[in-house]
């Protein structure tokens, strides 16, 4: 599915009926979505590790750091609404909750999968060097490169770096189609292995 190009279009009647976000509102909706895609993300780490049971069944998964950074994320999105909402309250106003939904969708299609590739390239890099930890920590690198040009502009005193950000937040994960190349690769080779695994094996190390 072109996740890039419907978050594509959805970005456009955003734009068509109102004005673009600012470079607050754009972070705030990142780290909303953020706790969908780090929960997927564990979905499939699970589902990996379940795959290569047969052949290293001493894996652990860890979900403490996953848990931790789900909960900081939801609290970032809902600072970052809560800092738009105090930019675009007038004094002695009325106080409009500035949540656009649309701009957390176009979050989840668009950064979704970008985090999903570099979250399955990244544990299987630490898989090879240091499986006993690949599943509990590999959350954590990609989270930092996708999210961390987002934290100076949820504070809304940022300009023009949205612009550079969406090519960051879309481009390791464009249409999905990378997304799903490597999970499939991933999903073969652990097929593979488990079938090398001889009847009656003693359980590698």
């Amino acid at each position: 599915m072109p996740y890039a190009l419907v978050a594509l279009l959805l970005l456009l009647a955003t734009e068509a009926t109102r004005c673009g976000p600012d470079d607050g509102e754009a972070a705030g909706a990142v780290f909303l979505a953020a706790p969908l895609f780090i929960a997927v993300g564990m979905g499939l780490l699970q589902l990996l590790r379940l795959l290569w049971r047969p052949a290293r069944p001493g894996l652990r998964f860890g979900v403490a750091p996953s848990h931790v950074a789900l909960g900081v994320c939801l609290l970032l999105g809902i600072a970052g609404v809560a800092l738009s909402t105090m930019r675009h309250t007038d004094p002695g106003g009325a106080v409009s909750t500035q949540l656009d939904f649309d701009l957390v969708l176009i979050a989840i299609l668009m950064v979704g999968p970008s985090y999903l590739s570099l979250l399955l390239v990244t544990w299987r890099v630490w898989l090879w060097r240091r499986p006993e930890t690949a599943f509990t920590w590999s959350c954590l690198p990609p989270l930092l490169v996708l999210l961390l040009p987002a934290l100076p502009m949820l504070s809304g005193l940022t300009e023009g770096w949205l612009d550079p950000a969406m090519w960051l937040w879309m481009v390791p994960g464009v249409y999905g189609l990378p997304t799903l190349a490597i999970l499939v690769g991933l999903v073969v080779e652990a097929l593979v292995r488990r079938r090398r695994v001889p009847a009656g094996a003693p359980p590698a190390g």
